[in-house]
């Protein structure tokens, strides 16, 4: 090999070599990506399991007498004959030894979500109850005998309360839970809605902020009221 020869394949070497690296980093790179999504895909199956005990009560919701449904339509798709009283047996029954793995296999990930606060789980979405809350906002005039309602939660908002009541942090303050009742918040949240009524209109004398409890059929049913609850009425002297 000439000098000139020689001097070419020296110079080639350190590309050669760099080029070589870039395609075993970017053919370990999808292999690493790919690991990585089947890693987060597997975790959130797991996740998907229902932290929530299968009980006899369970029976009364519809959402899971959906499920045995289901359920018995894909053994029925696979010509196998079974009930929904026998699969709801079985779950019962496996639903210990069920919820024991699910722990054990996301045991592991516990610092990571911790350190990324993402321990919310899927009962979030599966466990919601049929009783909610509107809040409802009421007002009187001075030498008015009865309140009129001037705001309920997606229907009516006279004053342009709406976008900070309907902010997920602010709802959060005062949102109502069936057995604990609304948040600590509560109280405070009426006195910023009464303050604002009062700044708006000079006539206003008195605000009553309290929720309406409703019970949500199935689709397609209407609403139905059960009356009012957590009622606070503030007059403008209080303020």
């Amino acid at each position: 090999m000439s000098q000139a020869s020689s001097q070419v394949a020296a110079a080639a070497t350190p590309r050669t070599r760099a080029v070589a690296a870039l395609r075993l980093w970017q053919g370990t790179r999808r292999y690493l990506r790919a690991t990585l999504i089947a890693l987060v895909l597997g975790v959130q199956a797991v996740q998907a399991i229902p932290e929530k005990q299968v009980t006899e009560r369970s029976l009364e919701r519809p959402e899971y007498r959906r499920f045995l449904r289901w359920v018995r339509g894909i053994f029925g798709a696979a010509g196998i004959a079974i009930d929904e009283q026998t699969i709801h047996r079985t779950l019962m029954q496996r639903d210990t030894a069920l919820l024991a793995a699910r722990r054990e296999l996301l045991a592991p990930f516990a610092p990571l979500f911790e350190a990324t606060s993402t321990r919310q789980q899927w009962a979030l979405f599966i466990s919601a109850e049929r009783t909610c809350y509107r809040l409802h906002v009421d007002a009187r005039a001075a030498g008015e005998a009865e309140f009129h309602s001037v705001y309920r939660s997606l229907e009516q908002d006279d004053f342009g309360l709406q976008p900070a009541l309907a902010y997920r942090r602010v709802r959060a303050i005062y949102n109502y839970g069936k057995r604990r009742g609304p948040g600590p918040g509560y109280q405070g949240v009426a006195r910023y809605i009464a303050r604002r009524l009062f700044a708006s209109d000079p006539k206003l004398e008195s605000v009553r902020v309290s929720a309406e409890r409703l019970y949500v059929g199935n689709p397609g049913d209407p609403l139905t009221s059960s009356g009012m609850e957590y009622e606070i009425t503030l007059s403008r002297s209080e303020l």
